[in-house]
């Protein structure tokens, strides 16, 4: 009887996943983390597939697919398409509800600069492309100047496949013209998606600019389509700090979701109920400096639809954890699986490993129960 008292005591002051009296158990509760192969920026499909963007033997990133255990590892873009060389870097897959399409973004065969600027997350000099699923197939959405400051990020289809989203450059680092920072000056863009006599196209593009911000990253679409996600640093103090921002569409009302003027807040991506958002964060890691970009360290970490409920996933910089690691890292982007039980997430290696094969670690995050759909 003790031991029962006990129990329930603990319980009630730390909290218990589970209880003797049958309680309910922590749905975002992370049951395990398995290490599944390398990668970067995924999207899982209704069909169970990840697509996702990582180096090819040349060191060109390539759109590639994948079973959620790592297996059938597939190359999309490998090989040239009409307009599309092989050779150009790809990345930033977005799949459609349908299965038929994956949206992405991809560097201009020829343009200014170095092709190093052109890779995904910075995104210099490219445009917004769409293929069908089976690689057969390659369409360029967006048609920027190689010859001037242009940039594209995060292409991203809503989750009825009516409608797309992606940030673009407006004006370099240096421009004179308009106040800039050290990513430049950006927008974002939602377009109409379209496919006739077998043809997809945009229309009806929309800017916005919420919160008149310097730089804007596009994250995700709520699933009703009502709402935007998107990182931002709207009254941010340093330009080397983001919040996550929720803008709904029909009323213009913006909210921040995570009011830290000291963290990095990025990648988040909602449930596919709409009820939590999966993102990255540098907090709980006080070796973290808003002036210095070498100094970041983040996790993932799950919230609300509200910006409320945070719970803390990965614990890849804390020592005494199973999956934390003696070299610096980030938790970034993740993708829900259709049923909200399971997560893709990948853990960028910013130490040694940095400009190695080995950059990009994916890990299969399994919670207790549907975190994501309850």
């Amino acid at each position: 009887m003790k031991r029962f008292f006990f129990y329930v005591v603990l319980c009630g002051a730390i909290g218990c996943a589970g209880s003797l009296l049958g309680g309910p158990v922590d749905a975002c509760a992370v049951k395990g983390l398995q290490l599944v192969g390398h990668g970067a920026g995924p999207d899982w499909s209704t069909s169970n597939l990840i697509a996702y963007f990582h180096k090819d033997d040349s060191g060109v990133t390539q759109i590639w697919t994948m079973r959620p255990d790592g297996s059938e590892v597939r190359c999309l873009t490998c090989s040239d398409a009409p307009d599309l060389p092989a050779k150009v870097h790809k990345g930033s897959p977005s799949w459609h509800p349908s299965g038929r399409y994956i949206l992405f973004q991809a560097e201009m065969p020829r343009h200014l600069g170095p092709s190093r600027a052109s890779e995904p997350g910075i995104g210099w000099w490219n445009n917004v492309w769409v293929m069908t699923a089976d690689a057969q197939h390659f369409w360029r959405l967006t048609d920027y100047n190689p010859r001037s400051a242009t940039a594209v990020l995060m292409p991203r289809f809503s989750r009825d496949g009516s409608r797309i989203a992606w940030t673009e450059l407006i004006a370099g680092p240096k421009d004179r013209k308009m106040a800039t920072g050290p990513f430049g000056r950006w927008q974002i863009h939602i377009a109409d998606f379209s496919v006739e006599s077998g043809t997809p196209s945009l229309s009806h593009i929309e800017t916005l600019r919420p919160g008149n911000g310097i730089f804007y990253e596009f994250q995700d679409w709520s699933p009703n389509g009502e709402d935007i996600l998107f990182a931002a640093d709207i009254g941010l103090p340093s330009p080397y700090v983001l919040d996550l921002f929720k803008f709904n569409l029909k009323t213009r009302q913006l909210k921040n979701l995570t009011n830290s003027n000291d963290q990095w807040d990025e990648q988040g991506s909602f449930s596919p109920n709409g009820r939590r958002i999966v993102f990255m964060s540098s907090r709980n890691n006080p070796e973290f400096n808003p002036r210095s970009m070498k100094s970041l360290r983040a996790e993932d970490f799950v919230i609300s639809a509200d910006g409320g409920q945070l719970q803390q996933l990965t614990h890849f910089n804390s020592p005494g954890f199973a999956e934390s690691t003696t070299e610096q890292s980030a938790a970034t982007k993740a993708a829900w699986s259709p049923d909200g039980s399971q997560l893709i997430l990948e853990q960028l290696m910013m130490g040694k490993s940095y400009n190695s094969n080995d950059r990009s670690r994916f890990y299969r995050l399994t919670f207790a129960g549907r975190c994501g759909n309850q």
